[in-house]
C-alpha cells in the first residue's frame, strides 16, 4: 500500500449505504428476505485489532449487529470492507439457519455462496497500524501486528500459529515487540 492510500480517509456514510444494500440483497437471495426485514443492522466501532463482527446475542438477549470497524473502514474503504460484510453476513445467515454460526464446513459453504473469503482471520491487507504505539513482528512469516497498550505478555503470531501449530499457541512463533517511535525492543522473539 502506497503512502496517498494510507493517508487516505474513506467516508463511512457510502460504506454504511452500500454494506445495508449488500446485507440485503444476500439475505433476499439466501433466506428469501433481507437480513433488515429479520432485525438485522449495520454499526461501525471502535475495534482496531479486527475488522468485522457479527453479534446475534448479548447478555441473553438477541441483537443482530454486524459490526464494522470504523478505524479500517476508513483506512481501506469499500475495497476491504465489502468482503468483511460478506463474511459478517455469512455469519448472520448461518444464524438465521442453525440459531448458531461458528467457521466449520456449514458456515464455509455459506460463505462462499455469498462470495466472502471462507477463513476465520483476514489476510487480504497486511492490517499494520502506523498510529500503533507498538508493532510484533513474527520472526517466521514477518506479519506486523499493531498494540496499542503496553504490552505484558507474550504473544504469538496468530497466522502461523494456526497455519502451522493447529491454532494452538506456540513460542516459536512469539512476536519480537519493539515501540514504534524509538525502535525500543519491548520483548525478544524465542
Amino acid at each position: 500500500m502506497n503512502m496517498d492510500q494510507r493517508n487516505h480517509v474513506h467516508d463511512l456514510a457510502p460504506i454504511r449505504r452500500r454494506a445495508a444494500a449488500l446485507m440485503a440483497a444476500l439475505g433476499r437471495m439466501e433466506l428469501g428476505q433481507p437480513l433488515q426485514a429479520l432485525g438485522w443492522r449495520i454499526q461501525f466501532d471502535g475495534a482496531k485489532r479486527r475488522l468485522g463482527l457479527c453479534k446475534w446475542k448479548k447478555r441473553g438477549r438477541v441483537v443482530r449487529v454486524l459490526s464494522l470497524s470504523r478505524h479500517y473502514a476508513r483506512q481501506h474503504g469499500w475495497a476491504v470492507m465489502e468482503d468483511v460484510v460478506r463474511h459478517e453476513v455469512a455469519h448472520a445467515i448461518d444464524y438465521e439457519r442453525r440459531g448458531k454460526s461458528r467457521h466449520d464446513e456449514v458456515w464455509k459453504d455459506i460463505a462462499r455462496s455469498v462470495g466472502a473469503d471462507p477463513t476465520r482471520i483476514y489476510e487480504g491487507v497486511e492490517l499494520d497500524d502506523p498510529d500503533s504505539k507498538y508493532v510484533g513482528i513474527c520472526p517466521s512469516c514477518d506479519m506486523r501486528h499493531p498494540f496499542y497498550r503496553h504490552v505484558s505478555r507474550v504473544h504469538a503470531c496468530p497466522y502461523c500459529c494456526r497455519r502451522y501449530n493447529g491454532g494452538r499457541f506456540s513460542l516459536r512463533f512469539q512476536l519480537h515487540i519493539v515501540e514504534r517511535s524509538t525502535g525500543r525492543v519491548i520483548q525478544r522473539a524465542a
